[in-house]
């Protein structure tokens, strides 16, 4: 039996295999909540959300939140413009993703995490 591999059908499996591994999909509609064009591709509100959600740090047996300035300046670094073409900007979205990036907090460098452990992992 030849397999279905019409765009869309791909498509619906890639989601369905997501969706098994526990992301949540958002609609085309509610995307169009989350972003002011089809243009942006970071969804801002739900990335800050999850960024304050997995980051935050242990200082002198204190556990902290990562600061909000810093929290913005990851999401600004995955907010890649798509203006020097999508396999370029995937790319350094990536490896934002995959590699991360350290932010100073109390006088330390110290990592945002983007990904989950689990997901990192897995990649």
């Amino acid at each position: 039996m030849i397999p279905n591999t019409n765009e869309t059908q791909i498509q619906n499996n890639t989601i369905d295999l997501l969706k098994n591994m526990g992301y949540t999909y958002i609609s085309p509609e509610e995307m169009a909540q989350h972003r002011s064009s089809t243009g942006q591709v970071v969804l801002k509100d739900i990335l800050l959300k999850q960024l304050q959600k997995l980051n935050g740090f242990e200082y002198k047996g204190t556990e902290y939140t990562f600061s909000a300035k810093n929290i913005a300046r990851a999401i600004e670094d995955l907010d890649v413009s798509l203006n020097e073409g999508l396999m370029t900007a995937n790319q350094k979205i990536s490896d934002q993703l995959l590699l991360g990036n350290s932010y100073i907090e109390a006088g330390t460098p110290l990592p945002i995490k983007l990904l989950t452990d689990q997901v990192r992992a897995e990649v």
